[in-house]
């Protein structure tokens, strides 16, 4: 169940990105280095979409590099007011792009 919302899947669904440092019946071969992704919402009610898609836009990435997958994913959330009424929401994951075997 998402953190933030009724939706029965959450971001550890996301196929190659992994929380731990390794993978249960995978071997790191070779790490490609420390990646991150930031998003800015302005909409607090595209929290949980949003979520997903800085999840998977890391493992976008990371396959850019010539990786297969990331591990040690992180995510932090800031926010602050700009202006009147006025919320900005900065997602900000990152991990380490590596090639599993």
């Amino acid at each position: 169940m998402g953190i933030f919302s009724s939706s029965k899947k959450s971001a550890s669904h996301i196929s190659d990105a992994y929380t731990r440092s390794n993978v249960p019946g995978k071997t790191i071969e070779k790490s490609i280095g420390l990646i991150q992704f930031t998003k800015k919402i302005e909409n607090p009610y595209e929290l949980a979409r949003s979520v997903d898609q800085v999840f998977q836009s890391l493992v976008d990435l990371a396959k850019e590099k010539g990786g297969n997958a990331v591990v040690n994913v992180r995510m932090e959330i800031s926010s602050n007011y700009s202006g009147a009424n006025t919320m900005n929401i900065f997602l900000i994951a990152y991990g380490e792009a590596v090639i599993l075997v």
